[in-house]
């Protein structure tokens, strides 16, 4: 088997186990307890089968939260989680409660990836902040290496009408494509979904 085919499909394992980590992390909450609605009733935000170039691939709730996976010709995958924390969350990306909630789903997509058997997980040390379709998120891009495959994520996270809303943008090398393409799918998604 050539390398770029091994490559391939370790970055498309990597990509299909971080869409999969949508799922809270708690092993009970794991599996899906049903189809998630078109339209999120807390947040009012809608879930079409095409959103901003992207095609759903499923949508599915785990305990309180909801998860939507959405694919591009290109193989980027997007995934939105709205997460039920149990209390309200404030609006806004600044606040403490964000702060924290970011810093363990950023712990738990690093132990997601070890645990599909990416070794060399890399982050920057802080998060910065970035705006799509006038709402501010936390951010970081992230990778992860295993064997000769790479595969990276930009996450971005925000307090949206008392619910977390976190939005992942996936990708790999071996399927050609760069942050740049994974900024302009974000660039047309989360306007198109935050409308």
């Amino acid at each position: 088997m050539s390398r770029f085919v091994v490559a391939a499909a370790a970055a498309c394992f990597w990509l299909g186990a971080m869409a999969a980590a949508i799922a809270p992390a708690t092993a009970q909450d794991r599996e899906a307890t049903g189809t998630a609605p078109p339209v999120h009733p807390g947040t009012k935000l809608s879930f079409p089968a095409s959103l901003g170039g992207a095609t759903l691939i499923r949508g599915n709730n785990f305990g309180p939260d909801s998860g939507y996976v959405y694919g591009l010709p290109n193989r980027i995958q997007i995934v939105v989680l709205i997460k039920d924390i149990g209390r309200r969350m404030p609006t806004g990306s600044d606040n403490p409660q964000l702060t924290n909630q970011f810093t363990t789903e950023l712990g738990l997509a690093e132990q997601q990836a070890k645990a599909n058997g990416f070794t060399k997980f890399e982050r920057p040390p802080v998060p910065s902040t970035c705006t799509y379709a006038n709402t501010t998120f936390r951010c970081i891009i992230f990778n992860a290496t295993g064997g000769t495959a790479r595969a990276f994520s930009k996450m971005l996270m925000t307090g949206y009408n008392g619910f977390v809303l976190m939005i992942r943008a996936d990708w790999a090398l071996a399927n050609q494509n760069t942050q740049a393409d994974a900024d302009a799918a974000l660039q047309a998604f989360v306007p198109a979904l935050m409308r």
